[in-house]
């Protein structure tokens, strides 16, 4: 009799010894076993021979292709006595059921590519003998999920057990995809059907790029509108909005937002605003990340700053005082700038005016226009005496001082001349003529070389720096240029 054996597997191999016991050999014609069990023996190649009282051994073993009882024998066809021994055999086969729970498993509509979350399915033996699992395996885009998943290929499941196999489902395409879970062991197999929905959000851009018109430099334009669409199967998470350089979104007119979803075939808004830095076209873009397959999606933003510059071609003159200086300056426009400008100087020396000529330009987006810079200088108004008389001085009359002196040395010479006491007046001549002389310097402003008149109104020598300025709205330029007065 053998004990429960598990369907399809074979027990292990009891013995039955054969003895002879006649007083003669006895012939051996046959061993044979019943279905569901077999036999091996040591009796020897048939017909085989058994001398008296000798035995050898038939070992049988068990297995079973169904559950329940199973009978069967071992029948010996031999020389003695009836010619035929029977060994009756029983065994009672065993099956472990698996059921698995649920016997199927959908998963709900998830982005292509993302993980849905782990489902899982039950395994009980629901057999009468405990099983070993040989494989445990999924398909499609399905797989089995080692950290909830706790049946095991290394592991045995008892009679009555249960254990679980928890599986996630990660679609490489949209629409519905099918796999299986597949369980195979030593008495059972099953199979539970997974089915599932890749789904996609996708991304429009309207428009795809923006080109802001001219903005003066330091200013900012009105905001131009970007619309974000889901144009997929499901719902769009926005997870970051940036603006490089000089583009910003503006907060009015916004409605997109990171961590904002957007269901299938909703929209919402991001406005964009220019502040260009300088002048000329200006570049950068708005960069939107999310969970759609094409993230991050991209707008190209451009625009134009409107500036001008200013430009001295001659940077350095050099003259004496009373003489004037004159410098070439160019104005360009940046990015069409058409505004009008407007010009003044600054660091003219003492006794000496700058004037920039045109005082106002305006530029027609395009070209470059010119402008003049003078600088006219003061000089010392000398002049010397002529034939028989004085040069008045360059303030008009003399004063009252320097006409007593040409008075008094006058009156000297006619002294000299006409004094009887000639010999003591000509000693004393040359101090009082020194006298004279001085008086009439004072009387003429003093500190002349000679004989001529100077004013105090000249440009100072020395090296100066002037400043010219541009100025249209909130811009402004400057550039300086140097006059060097000998």
């Amino acid at each position: 009799t053998f004990s429960g054996t598990v369907v399809g597997s074979t027990s292990s191999p009891p013995s039955v010894p054969l003895t002879n016991n006649g007083t003669s050999s006895l012939t051996i014609t046959g061993i044979a076993a019943t279905s569901q069990y077999a036999e091996t023996n040591t009796c020897g190649t048939l017909p085989a021979s058994l001398a008296s009282k000798a035995s050898c051994v038939i070992s049988v073993t068990f297995t079973p292709a169904a559950a329940g009882t199973q009978e069967g024998a071992v029948m010996i066809t031999d020389s003695a006595s009836g010619g035929t021994q029977t060994v009756e055999l029983s065994g009672t086969g065993t099956s472990p059921t698996l059921t698995l729970t649920p016997s199927s498993l959908t998963f709900g509509s998830q982005v292509v590519g993302i993980t849905a979350t782990a489902e899982s399915v039950t395994v009980t033996n629901t057999g009468t003998a405990s099983l070993s699992f040989s494989s445990i395996t999924a398909t499609g885009d399905f797989a089995v999920d080692a950290a909830g998943t706790t049946c095991s290929t290394s592991a045995t499941l008892a009679a009555s057990a249960h254990c679980t196999v928890s599986l996630t489902f990660t679609p490489t395409a949209t629409g519905t995809r099918t796999g299986s879970l597949n369980i195979a062991s030593t008495g059972d197999s099953g199979t539970v059907a997974l089915t599932g929905t890749g789904t996609a959000p996708g991304v429009t851009l309207t428009p795809s790029s923006l080109t802001f018109s001219g903005t003066v430099v330091g200013s900012t334009s009105p905001a131009q509108p970007v619309t974000l669409t889901n144009k997929g199967t499901s719902s769009l998470t926005i997870t970051g909005i940036t603006v490089n350089d000089e583009f910003a979104v503006a907060s009015a007119g916004t409605t997109c937002s990171a961590g904002k979803t957007l269901a299938a075939s909703t929209s919402c808004t991001i406005a964009v605003t220019f502040t260009p830095s300088a002048g000329g076209t200006r570049t950068g873009a708005v960069m939107i990340s999310d969970n759609s397959g094409s993230s991050p999606q991209t707008v190209a933003l451009s625009g134009e700053g409107e500036d001008f510059s200013l430009a001295a071609s001659t940077t350095s003159q050099t003259v004496l005082p009373g003489a004037a200086a004159t410098y070439d300056l160019q104005l360009a426009p940046e990015g069409g700038f058409n505004q009008a400008i407007n010009l003044s100087c600054s660091g003219a020396p003492a006794y000496a005016t700058c004037t920039v000529t045109p005082a106002s330009v305006t530029l027609d987006g395009t070209d470059d226009a010119a402008v003049q810079l003078k600088v006219a200088t003061s000089g010392n108004a000398m002049v010397g005496p002529g034939p028989g008389n004085f040069a008045p001085p360059p303030s008009g009359s003399l004063p009252v001082v320097a006409w007593l002196a040409i008075l008094g040395l006058l009156g000297l010479v006619a002294l000299v001349k006409f004094s009887p006491e000639g010999g003591r007046v000509r000693r004393a001549a040359p101090w009082a003529t020194l006298a004279l002389l001085a008086a009439l310097c004072a009387g003429c402003g003093g500190g002349s070389s000679g004989m001529g008149v100077s004013g105090d109104n000249s440009t100072p020598a020395g090296t100066y720096v002037l400043t010219v300025k541009a100025t249209s709205g909130s811009l402004s330029q400057t550039t300086q240029v140097t006059l060097k007065v000998e």
